[in-house]
């Protein structure tokens, strides 16, 4: 009967491992196509909005505020849809530790900023909605705010590094090697007093 069992669990997860490498080919497939969409299209924006303000000598709040979310984008691109590409393509971590950790801060700071700049957006629209006749210096608000989005990201992506580490876990994949080394969370639960 142990036999049968182990034939049965060995084929069951030789399967498992084929639905794994199937599924990991398509994530990485996705995620590639996705970064360079989005790194062609914000580098196409950033690049009409600087000849825009070559052009013009004047740049509006909006346009201002679509380059920050345009270069923000971009980072998102580069540092999350990009970099976990990456990632999985090479089913393990071999940048070292500081360089998980530094990943891992842009990847939040990245996803932060994009959020805070759109949140920046909204407002700019609706002091311009509300405040439409009053008159004080609506450019300087616009920037003040955007450059509040970006160190408010800064600040609220600090704790990443604290949370991530190098690690070693089980990777059935990458079985002849034994373990494979990932850029983890770690588990700062505390086990009680027994």
């Amino acid at each position: 009967m142990t036999d049968q069992y182990l034939v049965n669990m060995t084929a069951a997860n030789l399967i498992e491992d084929a639905r794994e490498t199937y599924s990991r080919q398509g994530q990485i497939y996705v995620l590639f196509f996705l970064a360079s969409l989005a790194m062609i299209g914000n580098s196409c924006v950033i690049v009409q909005l600087c000849r825009k303000r070559l052009r013009e000598r004047s740049f509006s709040n909006i346009n201002f505020l679509i380059l920050q979310l345009a270069i923000s984008d971009l980072s998102v691109a580069l540092f999350c849809l990009l970099a976990d590409g990456i990632w999985k393509l090479t089913y393990h971590w071999h940048a070292g530790d500081f360089m998980c950790k530094g990943v891992k801060y842009l990847q939040m700071f990245s996803l932060y900023t994009s959020t805070y700049i759109i949140v920046t957006i909204s407002l700019d629209r609706c002091i311009k909605i509300r405040f439409a006749l009053t008159r004080f210096d609506h450019k300087r608000v616009v920037k003040t705010m955007s450059v509040c989005a970006w160190i408010m990201a800064g600040i609220c992506s600090l704790p990443q590094p604290t949370l991530i580490v190098k690690g070693e876990e089980e990777n059935r994949l990458s079985s002849s090697l034994g373990i494979s080394i990932s850029c983890i969370s770690c588990n700062h639960t505390q086990a009680g007093p027994d």
